[in-house]
């Protein structure tokens, strides 16, 4: 832990944002710290604890409350001092015995939970969804971050509404007092939409650079006619589609159109069965299935046998040949933890089995995280993925991650523009898995 009172600071932030957004006062929040609270029993934990990580404890603040009060969505609060080795002193022997321990507890989980990891020796932490998901974390590959790297993370969550601190009234399918997680909100749409006009205005600025000409076509991505067609519903794809700009060109990226208003129905995934979801189901008890955003001409076709390449699971992993291109992934309203704005970008070939492409963990594609050894495998669907999640539970990357990396593409000139967009073939994405340019097509770590 590099600067201890900062990260104290911001575990006390997210503590107030919870109280004050659940609609209690500050001035009704009384706190103690780890040492307070368990007394005796930390107090003979000290001389296993690192100076870094006591200091920590000694400032960071628990509410003094009979309530179930949850630090965040994803973590309940400190582990007492009985449960801090229980994942890890039986891994290690002296002198690394201590050395890992589990410092927040999970809020929910598989069958057996555990939560943020945190590593004395180098003050880093990594968030461990289940016990068994040490044989990943501890596999010498996957990166850990600074507690205050994931403390930020949460927070910015809460600041664009992705994780919200709301009433004791209000009730979801998934709650943790006092938060929730929102599949998507409108500045969630907002940053999508900014990220892809900032695409689009650089692809014309190049358009204009070479004298070609611009017309705005002042219209949306697609029209209310175009969406009500294909059934797509209110949600974050429907906003996004209806409030980004329509630009004149055809290619957004490397063999990969503008969506086109009269085939866009034409949904390769609408048509698989869902279980017998009714048709009047309620719209917080929907599932939301694959949708093709950015279509490539090129098609996906896959052997049966070939179920760990399929970008999607089952019901959708029984279709075997669909369009290549830009997907939002499935997801399920009435799950608690779902991002509407996760994406899949497909492709018709698989890359990674050079051994250079990366997911944004620094792992390889096509990489086995839970075995000592690395490799790699070429992958149709794994180009921008996050690998290991360091600061929640795992998902998909969120689609305006994507977009900001094609934005790269652009104004590096990377990629070659002409009047019909980015003139490059799909094939221009085959450079992910080469040594000289792997690095271009990594999205940062993020949440």
């Amino acid at each position: 832990m590099t600067n201890y009172e900062r990260c104290a600071a911001l575990h006390n932030e997210l503590l107030e944002l919870g109280w004050t957004g659940s609609g209690r006062s500050l001035d009704d929040l009384e706190t103690n710290t780890w040492f307070e609270i368990w007394g005796q029993e930390a107090e003979d934990c000290r001389v296993l604890l690192s100076d870094d990580l006591t200091a920590f404890l000694e400032r960071a603040q628990i509410p003094k409350t009979d309530d179930e009060y949850s630090l965040f969505f994803y973590v309940y609060g400190f582990a007492p001092p009985k449960r801090l080795w229980d994942t890890f002193d039986w891994r290690f022997e002296e002198p690394e015995k201590h050395r890992y321990l589990t410092l927040l507890l999970a809020n929910l989980g598989p069958s057996h939970p555990d939560r943020l990891a945190f590593d004395q020796e180098t003050n880093r932490a990594i968030m461990q969804m289940s016990i068994h998901d040490a044989s990943i974390t501890l596999n010498g590959r996957t990166p850990w971050f600074p507690l205050e790297v994931v403390l930020s993370a949460w927070l910015e969550m809460v600041d664009v509404g992705k994780i919200q601190a709301v009433e004791e009234t209000v009730e979801v399918n998934e709650k943790f007092d006092p938060w929730i997680c929102c599949h998507w909100n409108q500045d969630m749409v907002q940053e999508t939409v900014e990220a892809f006009s900032a695409l689009v205005d650089s692809i014309e600025a190049r358009m204009k650079d070479q004298g070609m000409r611009v017309t705005d076509a002042d219209q949306p991505l697609l029209l209310d006619a175009s969406l009500e067609a294909a059934h797509i519903p209110h949600g974050f794809a429907r906003s996004f589609l209806s409030q980004a700009r329509r630009p004149s060109f055809r290619y957004i990226a490397p063999g990969v159109s503008i969506p086109n208003q009269d085939s866009f129905a034409q949904q390769p995934f609408f048509s698989v069965e869902y279980e017998e979801q009714d048709e009047d189901v309620d719209e917080d008890e929907l599932v939301i299935k694959p949708i093709l955003l950015f279509a490539s001409s090129s098609n996906v076709n896959l052997a049966s046998e070939d179920e760990k390449n399929h970008p999607f699971p089952w019901p959708y992993n029984q279709l075997l040949s669909f369009p290549a291109g830009l997907y939002l992934t499935e997801s399920e309203r009435s799950a608690g933890h779902e991002f509407e704005d996760s994406a899949r970008f497909v492709l018709p070939f698989g890359v990674g089995g050079n051994g250079f492409a990366r997911t944004s963990d620094g792992l390889q594609i096509g990489d086995h995280q839970d075995e000592q050894d690395a490799c790699c495998a070429d992958r149709i669907a794994d180009l921008y993925q996050p690998g290991w999640n360091p600061s929640i539970e795992m998902h998909e990357v969120r689609l305006v991650k994507i977009l900001e990396s094609w934005r790269g593409m652009v104004e590096r000139g990377d990629w070659t523009v002409s009047a019909e967009g980015i003139q490059d073939s799909i094939d221009a994405f085959k450079e992910a898995d080469t040594e000289q340019n792997w690095q271009k097509f990594v999205v940062p770590v993020s949440w």
